[in-house]
């Protein structure tokens, strides 16, 4: 457990349209969605949703340690009234003197037009970051027990292999003149200082590692998000989607350190993933902000390389491999394995998200 007691949580939908999903939050309560048919991630959220109760309490805002709202903001926004279903949700907490905390998980990194209101997000950068704004890790699958069996150790050998299996375009070698004209126009947005393509610190990562003799490389590079499963209009592939997925899960079970980089959102999916797995994230730090940096020393647990330096990634997973050696390298695996169960999972995550913020309004 890790609550003293469950947090009380005023979640009210009335002041919300009917028809919208409920907060992954609340799936204790009000039911995890039915998954797609064929869903390689199918039970995803079952373990929170057999011990939400025990860390989580509904109570009336007069009893309750925060006011929730009980929709992502993505799903809000989108609606004609929704400053106005904001501002009568920070009114609510306002009137009953406990903080209001808002969900956003999304690509977007644009504000929540809500005074007052602490904002959980996926997509954040440090240097934009407003004063009550949190990183949320993207709730992922327990890969260890629900797509491996359980904890699988890799063995230290001299050459530490790393893998990356997903969407990366420009990580391959150029081969045509449409894709050489992307690969040029890509490097001159970077050379003057525009934002380049959310996955093009991949494609850098993946090529400086392939250029170095100190790594062994596990990689498959995909053309295409999910390789081209999921496409917006149609339904989703769920057959490629099931060998994607294996071939993802296959990728982490067959590499000591894990390829970690934003994609459309500046924020990895794959970090969560790798940890789950017991595996050490290789993470490229793109002005990242990551979950309860207060508690975890996230330099420690990762190979950690800033973006202007991905050039050096190949020779910071060797020192690093060194540095552990056979020992050190099980511990590193078991500690990325325990921090994701107990801060990271959904259940690790959502009995502890109160606490900075109930903190803060205490201080």
């Amino acid at each position: 457990m890790v609550t003293a007691r469950a947090l009380r949580v005023d979640a009210h939908p009335g002041l919300l349209p009917d028809g919208l999903p409920p907060l992954t939050l609340l799936y204790p309560f009000r039911g995890a969605p039915a998954s797609a048919p064929g869903s390689p991630t199918r039970g995803r959220f079952d373990r929170y949703v057999e011990v939400g109760r025990e860390l989580i309490e509904l109570a009336n805002p007069d009893q309750a340690d925060v006011c929730v709202l009980p929709v992502a903001w993505e799903h809000v926004e989108r609606l004609p009234e929704a400053h106005t279903i904001g501002r009568r949700y920070a009114e609510r907490a306002r009137a009953h003197g406990i903080p209001l905390v808002v969900f956003y998980v999304a690509d977007s990194e644009e504000p929540v037009p809500i005074e007052g209101a602490w904002v959980y997000r996926t997509s954040l950068r440090r240097s934009r970051r407003g004063p009550r704004e949190l990183t949320m890790p993207a709730l992922s699958m327990d890969v260890a027990r629900q797509e491996l069996g359980d904890l699988e150790l890799r063995p230290w050998a001299p050459l530490p292999t790393v893998g990356f299996c997903g969407y990366a375009p420009g990580a391959e070698p150029t081969r045509s003149a449409r894709s050489l004209a992307r690969a040029v126009r890509r490097r001159f947005r970077v050379a003057r200082g525009d934002v380049p393509d959310g996955v093009y610190a991949r494609a850098r990562a993946l090529r400086a590692l392939r250029r170095s003799s100190n790594v062994q490389l596990e990689t498959v590079v995909r053309d295409a998000f999910w390789a081209g499963a999921v496409v917006p209009g149609r339904p989703d592939d769920m057959s490629v989607m099931q060998t994607a997925r294996a071939e993802f899960v296959e990728n982490l079970r067959r590499s000591d350190y894990v390829l970690c980089a934003r994609g459309g959102g500046n924020f990895s999916y794959r970090l969560y993933e790798a940890l789950s797995a017991g595996r050490i994230p290789l993470f490229v730090d793109t002005d990242c902000v990551l979950p309860f940096e207060d508690e975890i020393d996230w330099r420690s647990l990762c190979v950690w390389v800033d973006e202007r330096d991905v050039a050096t990634v190949a020779n910071a997973v060797a020192a690093r491999h060194r540095e552990l050696g056979a020992d050190g390298f099980e511990r590193a695996q078991r500690e990325c394995r325990r921090v994701w169960a107990e801060y990271l999972s959904p259940e690790g995550f959502y009995g502890r998200f109160a606490r900075p913020i109930v903190g803060a309004a205490a201080g």
